[in-house]
């Protein structure tokens, strides 16, 4: 017979469980509704578009042809692949190591209390609440020749003495759109991290200051372990945006001048809707979504640690 202890020990594990299966069951209401919509317009254009890297498709009639991966060997071998590869991973680095330093550095700032902290936090969101066509014409005015913001400031300053055609320069078209794609996305890091930073308790900076910690020791065994999560998310968002990043290259450069804006997005672009190749092109943006998964899992391997792992 079953002692009164035994009894309350086995309601006790019943009623956890219980909890625990009402909890998952009120999230998975909640959350239901909204990934029904999701699936429903999402699910179809991403099947459809993966039927269309594997098939051949007549432009004019939409008649498809099941190839296999031959699209993918075609893009590959496209004359122009490895200059967009090369960009791509270039410009996704500059983005990704610019947001997450950026959006780190600013939102240490935003941290810390001051006069107009509220003020200032609501105004970094700015840039991120704008579109990417919008970010482009306010920075191609910046790096006009012509006209150009910058090149006015430099002159006052007598820095140069004539106006220079930044965008017209492929040694630096790049990283000047780089600059201007870390400028929009870097206030989503700021908002991730101020997120995390609040979520670190005030005793651990205390205890370390009681062990004798100094700044740089608080911020790389407190600050930074409270903000793996952080970081985790903020790559992969990084890396989404910097391998795709398409309409601000399109507004601000055109892959230009010459080849030297030319990313494997806007490569993909001009296979599918100017030479109406479009298994070729979906071939080539779906060889970036798999770089993005790719990039993904490397990202939860060297950041993901369950809380479970520590205690055993």
């Amino acid at each position: 017979m079953e002692t009164a202890e035994e009894l309350a020990y086995a309601s006790s594990r019943l009623k956890r469980v219980w909890y625990n299966h009402g909890d998952t069951l009120f999230a998975v209401g909640m959350a239901g509704p909204a990934l029904c919509v999701v699936a429903a317009t999402l699910l179809f254009p991403l099947l459809y578009s993966f039927w269309t890297s594997l098939a051949s498709v007549d432009p004019a009639s939409l008649a498809f042809k099941f190839i296999g991966l031959a699209n993918y060997g075609s893009a590959i071998h496209d004359p122009l692949f490895l200059t967009a590869l090369t960009n791509t991973l270039e410009f996704a680095g500059l983005t990704i190591v610019g947001t997450v330093v950026a959006g780190l550095g600013i939102a240490l700032v935003l941290n810390q209390p001051f006069a107009g902290r509220g003020l200032l936090r609501a105004v970094v969101v700015l840039p991120w609440a704008m579109s990417q066509v919008v970010v482009a014409v306010v920075w191609g005015w910046i790096f006009d020749g012509t006209y150009g913001v910058l090149n006015a400031i430099l002159k006052d300053l007598g820095i140069i003495h004539s106006y220079i055609g930044w965008l017209s320069n492929p040694h630096i078209t790049l990283y000047l759109v780089a600059l201007a794609f870390v400028w929009s996305s870097a206030p989503f890091a700021v908002v991730i991290y101020l997120a995390a930073l609040a979520g670190i308790s005030p005793e651990l900076y205390n205890a370390a200051k009681v062990d004798g910690a100094g700044a740089w020791r608080r911020f790389r065994y407190v600050t930074l372990p409270g903000l793996r999560y952080a970081t985790l998310m903020v790559l992969i968002v990084a890396s989404l945006e910097g391998l795709l990043a398409f309409s601000l290259i399109y507004t601000m450069t055109g892959g230009g001048p010459g080849t030297s804006t030319t990313v494997l997005s806007w490569l993909a672009y001009q296979i599918t809707f100017v030479r109406l190749q479009l298994g070729e092109g979906a071939a080539m943006f779906y060889s970036l979504v798999f770089m993005m998964v790719g990039l993904a899992f490397v990202y939860i391997r060297w950041l993901y640690r369950p809380e479970h792992e520590g205690e055993q």
